[in-house]
């Protein structure tokens, strides 16, 4: 499936949070998909444009989102989030989650990861929970779909 594909990123409720053209290829058996999203910023009109980054292999997905270097001013300008299968007592990944008013640092813990891989597509099921200080504050999904 190497090349120009369309990916497709719909939250927990089932709304299209992004949809956009990358560009994919395989490397050390990993899948890896660069894209560009236009999303919504918390609390503001208009939208931020990020460079995003997919990198799928059989147990863990990242989701990298980078703000360009011209566009990040206000402090951190990358955001990670990591899912992988894991332990129900294991840590998650930790995420710096700007708001209007400021970052809030949060763990993510995947609950449920299911890969499905054909010739022509791929699809990333992913429950997770959010947590703030060791209290859980939302429980969600992501589905991940790269269509050749």
């Amino acid at each position: 499936m190497e090349g120009l594909v369309t990916v497709e990123i719909t939250g927990g409720q089932g709304q299209i949070v992004s949809r956009a053209e990358g560009q994919y290829y395989e490397k050390n058996g990993h899948v890896y998909v660069l894209f560009t999203e236009d999303l919504a910023e918390d609390g503001k009109k208009g939208k931020a444009t990020f460079s995003s980054r997919l990198k799928i292999s059989d147990d863990e997905v990242i989701l990298r989102r980078s703000l360009p270097e011209k566009a990040a001013k206000r402090g951190a300008h990358v955001m990670e989030f990591i899912y992988r299968k894991q332990a129900a007592d294991e840590r998650g990944c930790m995420v710096d989650y700007p708001t209007p008013y400021g970052i809030m640092k949060l763990e993510i813990r995947t609950k449920e990861l299911q890969i499905d891989r054909g010739d022509d597509y791929l699809v990333a099921e992913i429950g997770y929970a959010m947590l703030q200080e060791e209290q859980e504050i939302i429980c969600d999904g992501v589905k991940i779909v790269i269509r050749k």
